[in-house]
């Protein structure tokens, strides 16, 4: 915040209210006035901290919200929905929270969830069948290496796992 004062600073000049970069006027009169007892004018308006418009994070997409109108002043306590994308969760969920919010923070600065690579929990009888590019999580690349076969099946994981057959010759690749 500083002032202006364009006239001076003298009874009856009036010094206009200028904000800093990232602040905004709040609703009021943006000026103060030198009155004749050589007092400023009640201040009526002030600068308050504002967020840029969010960028949309990686591996997301927004939600029904109007955060990229670009016309439209983002203050502290805003709050922007996102979604993860197909194969993605929010970072430090169990894996299956897909939407969040970023808030616009006082100090100007928008929080940060990180949408993440899908995973499933390890289980140990994949591990005795299969040999994944990535373990269990989306998009790896299996290969069955099950005992007494000669032939191995190599396929894409679209889905993790959740239920494993109890025997090899149950496997069913889809």
């Amino acid at each position: 915040l500083f002032l202006d004062c364009p006239h001076g600073q003298t009874f009856g000049k009036k010094c206009y209210i200028k904000c800093a970069q990232q602040t905004k006027m709040s609703a009021g009169e943006g000026s103060v006035t030198c009155e004749e007892d050589g007092k400023w004018s009640a201040q009526t308006a002030h600068c308050v901290m504002t967020c840029p418009h969010p960028v949309t994070p990686a591996n997301s997409r927004p939600r029904e919200n109007d955060c990229s109108d670009g016309k439209r002043t983002l203050f502290p306590g805003t709050s922007c929905k996102y979604q993860c994308k197909a194969g993605y969760s929010v970072k430090e969920s169990d894996g299956t929270r897909k939407i969040f919010k970023m808030r616009c923070t006082k100090s100007g600065r928008w929080t940060q969830p990180v949408c993440e690579p899908t995973k499933c929990p390890s289980i140990s009888v994949m591990a005795m069948w299969y040999n994944c590019s990535n373990g269990n999580a989306m998009g790896s690349v299996c290969t069955s290496f099950c005992p007494g076969q000669e032939v191995r099946t190599t396929f894409y994981l679209k889905i993790c796992w959740h239920i494993f057959p109890s025997e090899c010759n149950d496997i069913v690749v889809v």
